[in-house]
């Protein structure tokens, strides 16, 4: 063997020079694989990779020499078929490195083999089988090709137990199942760019109704021509009534179905709203296909508290911003509910800890916010008894009484006799331990001190 490669995009295939002794004989052997596997492989049923070799050509000496007849193997059809399976495939995978820069690994393709076109992802295979069962096409190709995207990228492709057998386009059947044959439909469309590639009972990908087949119940959330027809106006720029999204296969590939992974309707509607940062323009498209898909609202942002500290006791004011489909909220402090209501503030009583909120609506609740950390002042402690610097003292005079300083005061409150107030403390004034006062022949003096109280 002298040389070997790929072929370029438009079939032919040049060698590099190398020195030869003449004259010889030379012939090309065309195998359907890519080089070093990497891409698609086809092979008869028994594991044989198709391969054909040209026409032998005599050479005399040296210069350029071109080979343009394969001497096909006479064996029906059986070369053809797999030359277009081949190309299919291969067409898809330059399609996905071109447009999402996604290298998908390589899958074996086996021809004849089987009793239906189907993939299996143990071994990541695709079989083939015999046309007059079931005339396979280049959109089919596509379509198990997409199982074989999906296989590779989740390590799995989730279905139901059993899975329906047979299932069409306007099938309903069980979340996962619906979004695993709605993305490989989706996919046999994508790579040609041509909506009709899915075209069946009245409608093709961007027009139908699909989920009514079965009546007016019919729920798009389970139907897999639905799930396909989201994906495509998520992806295409023609935007019709109930489609205001335009992804292209970039964004779509890379930030919906390669980073979140969804397997059913609420997990792509979930990715989409986190995508396109747009709720309803993304429940009007499920919606245009017959697919209403209840969402807990989005976790509300850390609460703001309006007086932080606060005394104790007291009343404070805890708020947030409000949750897009969010009809009610619940207040939590360490973890405890403490308040609920339809809409911020909160007013709760000043009791110290990290409040939380989480948001409500028919279909669940959010998952509660970060927390705020709220801190109080206490009363301060009774007083000690207070002493005077004369006693008794003559009526009319002076007299300076003292007092222990209480535990948490910041300033004195008022000084008083007989429930009269002698003194109330200016906000200036933080002399907790003193004050002079004129005696008046009373017996009783009472001092009260309070953090912030006037």
């Amino acid at each position: 063997m002298r040389a070997q490669g790929d072929l370029d995009a438009d079939g032919s295939f040049s060698s590099n020079n190398w020195e030869q002794s003449f004259p010889c004989e030379m012939k090309v052997n065309v195998r359907l694989m890519s080089t070093g596997d990497e891409h698609v492989t086809v092979m008869t049923a028994s594991g044989a990779i198709y391969s054909a070799d040209t026409l032998p050509v005599s050479l005399t000496s040296g210069g350029i020499y071109v080979f343009n007849r394969v001497n096909v193997p006479n064996d029906g059809t059986n070369w053809y078929y797999a030359a277009a399976a081949f190309g299919s495939i291969q067409d898809g995978w330059t399609y996905f490195d071109a447009e999402a820069g996604e290298d998908v690994s390589n899958v074996d393709v086996y021809w004849p083999s089987g009793t239906w076109p189907m993939y299996e992802c143990g071994p990541r295979e695709i079989h083939l089988c015999t046309r007059d069962r079931y005339p396979w096409d280049r959109p089919v190709l596509h379509h198990e090709y997409g199982h074989h995207i999906q296989c590779r990228e989740y390590g799995t492709i989730a279905g139901c137990n059993p899975a329906p057998d047979p299932h069409y386009v306007y099938s309903p059947s069980c979340p996962q199942f619906a979004f695993a044959e709605g993305w490989s439909e989706f996919v046999q469309c994508v790579i040609d760019n041509n909506p009709n590639n899915l075209n069946t009972n009245g409608g093709n990908i961007e027009t139908n109704s699909w989920y009514l087949y079965d009546g007016p119940g019919g729920d798009g959330c389970i139907t897999e021509g639905s799930i396909a027809s989201v994906l495509w106006d998520a992806y295409d720029s023609a935007n019709e009534s109930g489609d205001r999204i335009s992804l292209g296969i970039n964004d779509l590939y890379n930030d919906v179905f390669e980073l979140d992974e969804p397997t059913s309707a609420e997990d792509l509607h979930s990715s989409l709203v986190d995508v396109t940062d747009d709720q309803s323009d993304v429940e009007a498209l499920f919606a245009k296909y017959g697919c209403t898909v209840c969402v807990a609202p989005s976790t509300p942002d850390v609460p703001t508290i309006a007086a932080n500290p606060a005394c104790s006791g007291t009343d404070v004011s805890v708020s947030w911003p409000s949750v897009t489909g969010a009809t009610s909220y619940v207040l939590y402090r360490n973890g405890m509910q403490v308040w609920t209501g339809p809409a911020s503030p909160a007013t709760v009583t000043a009791v110290a800890g990290t409040y939380a909120v989480a948001a409500l609506n028919g279909c669940g609740t959010s998952d509660p916010s970060g927390g705020r950390l709220l801190s109080v002042i206490n009363a301060p402690a009774a007083p000690g008894t207070p002493e005077f610097s004369a006693n008794p003292v003559c009526s009319g005079g002076a007299v300076d009484v003292t007092w222990p300083v209480s535990a948490g005061a910041t300033r004195l409150h008022r000084l008083s006799r007989w429930n009269a107030d002698l003194v109330r403390q200016p906000d200036d004034d933080h002399d907790l331990r003193r004050r002079r006062v004129l005696f008046r022949g009373s017996r009783q003096l009472v001092r009260d001190q309070r953090p912030g109280a006037r």
